[in-house]
């Protein structure tokens, strides 16, 4: 019985040492297995916290680069806008500029009229002087006849009986004559009122090409600027259309880039639960410990 005793414990003493000497043999791996374990837990919740910062910044930009796509649509809009309301001033401004042109052209060619109406009317005063000169000399005619009649009626009454034909005829002469100063009188005197007239109606016409040159001039310089707002406006629209291209680019390129973005935020996302995923089975895992 002592001898089964001791045996016994003989034997346990022998698996007690085999299960020793294995346990020394597993510990390094069962070290290695839980330092495994703490750095996996470490990893996953760093990775945790990277993953998740990532998903809120790709979030954030997703949102932040629609609005930016948003405001580049409204952009591309705006600017078409503007470039269709440039087209419409350009417009406008070739139909006042052709208005304008024909307005010049009128007042060039109502210059030569007046140009001429002028040259008419000092023509016209040269001939109304010439013929004021000649009532002077009918005048002076007249006086000579009347006073030739009144001398051959002196003669006549000196003859007597025999110039008595003499003096009714030298009467009537010199009747005609005074008739003929005072109608050449009045006739001059018309004739000064209608060259006062002409004078006065020269003046106006003066006055009225005076303006109508200024007119002439400010319209020039008027048609010198819608010149410069016209070639002004077309550069705008070349500028206008490069700035709308470019601008429509950038839209297609910005709504490419959104599309990516949106495809991160949700990649990020699904790797956000894949980690969660991870850190159930690190918290699991914490529970599990060899010693």
């Amino acid at each position: 019985m002592w001898f089964l005793r001791k045996k016994q414990k003989n034997s346990d003493n022998t698996d007690s040492g085999v299960l020793a000497q294995n346990l020394r043999k597993v510990a390094p791996y069962v070290y290695k297995f839980n330092l495994f374990l703490s750095l996996f837990r470490e990893s996953v919740e760093i990775i945790f916290k990277i993953a998740r910062n990532f998903n809120i910044y790709s979030s954030t930009f997703s949102t932040s680069y629609e609005e930016f796509s948003a405001t580049i649509s409204e952009i591309s809009r705006r600017t078409s806008e503007i470039n269709q309301r440039m087209a419409r001033l350009r417009d406008e401004i070739s139909h006042y500029d052709k208005l304008l042109k024909s307005k010049i052209d009128f007042i060039i060619r109502s210059l030569e009229r007046i140009r001429f109406l002028s040259d008419s009317i000092n023509e016209l005063l040269d001939i109304y002087k010439g013929i004021s000169g000649s009532f002077s000399e009918i005048e002076d005619i007249a006086e000579q006849i009347n006073l030739l009649a009144l001398n051959a009626t002196i003669e006549a009454a000196r003859a007597g009986e025999h110039g008595k034909g003499f003096a009714v005829v030298a009467e009537e002469v010199r009747k005609l004559a005074g008739r003929t100063s005072h109608i050449s009188k009045e006739s001059k005197s018309k004739l000064q009122r209608l060259t006062e007239f002409v004078n006065k109606m020269r003046e106006e016409i003066n006055l009225i090409s005076s303006f109508a040159n200024e007119l002439l001039q400010e319209l020039r310089n008027i048609d010198n600027y819608f010149s410069i707002i016209k070639e002004s406006s077309e550069k705008a629209t070349e500028d206008l259309s490069s700035i709308s291209s470019a601008v429509e680019e950038q839209n297609i390129s910005a709504k490419e880039i959104e599309k990516r973005a949106f495809e991160i935020a949700r990649i990020s996302s699904e790797l956000l639960n894949i980690i969660q995923s991870l850190e159930s089975v690190s918290i699991k895992l914490k529970t599990i410990r060899i010693d």
